[in-house]
């Protein structure tokens, strides 16, 4: 069944990050599109240590990340939740943000981890 194999997809993931350490963070998301159609809300979360960002991308084609909200020199990437594939996510400039277009149509999960 499709549906299971994408929760291996997503279990992989969740077991990869220090799921544990984040907390709530919609102050990341620059233009919230749930505010206007909930099915469409992006959720974020981050640490406390600022080492890690996550924000769940259900069906935009874009996401404006406020630019104070990222780790310190970020390594930014998209994980498509469909497959388990990772590529990586370039931003471009927008308004006190930085915006982010998912590589294709569906949800998404865009990382941002701090480099080392």
């Amino acid at each position: 069944m499709p549906g299971a194999v994408q929760m291996t997809h997503l279990a992989r993931y969740f077991t990869s990050i220090d799921y544990g350490r984040l907390r709530p963070a919609p102050e990341a998301v620059a233009n919230q599109p749930g505010r206007v159609e909930p099915r469409r809300f992006i959720a974020a979360a981050r640490t406390d240590q600022r080492d890690l960002l996550v924000l769940y991308v259900p069906e935009d084609r874009a996401v404006d990340v406020n630019a104070g909200m990222l780790p310190p020199a970020p390594q930014a990437s998209w994980f498509n939740p469909r497959t388990g594939e990772t590529s990586t996510a370039v931003g471009e400039a927008a308004e006190g943000a930085r915006r982010f277009r998912t590589p294709s149509e569906g949800d998404w999960i865009l990382q941002f981890v701090a480099r080392r």
